[in-house]
């Protein structure tokens, strides 16, 4: 039971939670704008230019994340070790050195592995 019709509203939008999945790798969205821009990392265009030393890229947050070698900005920091990191990605494989996560695990022998990129490589 909600108290008010509002709560009920808010509630009723997780069992009608929509999704937008790409038709060309599968990948699903939970809005058209994040669909969008996924779509743009499919296509040879790119658009978005950096200012200091001409290179390119396909989505606006590739271009952000490459302003950061020109600026020294690094604003992701590891709650562990206070060492600071220019993309979230980097500090998640960071924080597993200290965590001791390996979520890339293979189900056919005993091995696991912090990064995808190494798992990969295992499984080829």
């Amino acid at each position: 039971m909600f108290v008010k019709h509002s709560c009920l509203r808010i509630h009723q939008r997780t069992h009608t939670f929509r999704t937008y999945q790409c038709d060309l790798c599968s990948k699903t969205y939970g809005s058209l704008t994040g669909l969008q821009s996924h779509r743009a990392t499919h296509t040879a265009e790119s658009r978005f230019l950096c200012s200091q030393c001409g290179k390119r890229f396909k989505t606006r947050d590739g271009l952000e994340g490459h302003l950061r070698t020109h600026t020294g900005e690094r604003p992701y920091r590891c709650p562990y070790c206070s060492k600071d990191f220019t993309a979230l990605a980097g500090l998640n494989v960071h924080v597993r050195r200290h965590t001791g996560e390996r979520p890339y695990v293979c189900t056919y022998v005993s091995y696991g592995t912090k990064q995808l990129c190494r798992f990969k490589k295992f499984a080829q």
